[in-house]
C-alpha cells in the first residue's frame, strides 16, 4: 500500500478496523475509516467512511452490499 501526500497529521490518518479487506489498486483518501469486516473492491476510490460489514466498489466508492459476515 502506498501513501501519498505532503502533509501528515491527524486529518491524514486512515483507520482500518479489524477484519476489513482492501482490494488491489484501491485508493483511500485521508481521514476515512474502513469499518470492521468491510470490503473495499479492487480499484475503488474511497472518499467517505465505509460502514461495518459492507462492501464498496467504484469511483467514487459506493456501498453495493450491506450486512455481510
Amino acid at each position: 500500500m502506498r501513501i501519498k501526500g505532503s502533509e501528515v497529521g491527524e486529518a491524514a490518518i486512515i483507520t482500518l478496523k479489524k477484519g476489513c479487506k482492501i482490494g488491489s489498486g484501491s485508493t483511500l483518501l485521508p481521514g476515512v475509516t474502513v469499518g470492521k469486516n468491510a470490503v473495499v473492491g479492487a480499484g475503488a476510490v474511497v472518499t467517505k467512511d465505509v460502514p461495518e460489514t459492507s462492501t464498496v466498489m467504484g469511483v467514487p466508492a459506493r456501498v453495493t452490499e450491506q450486512g455481510h459476515g
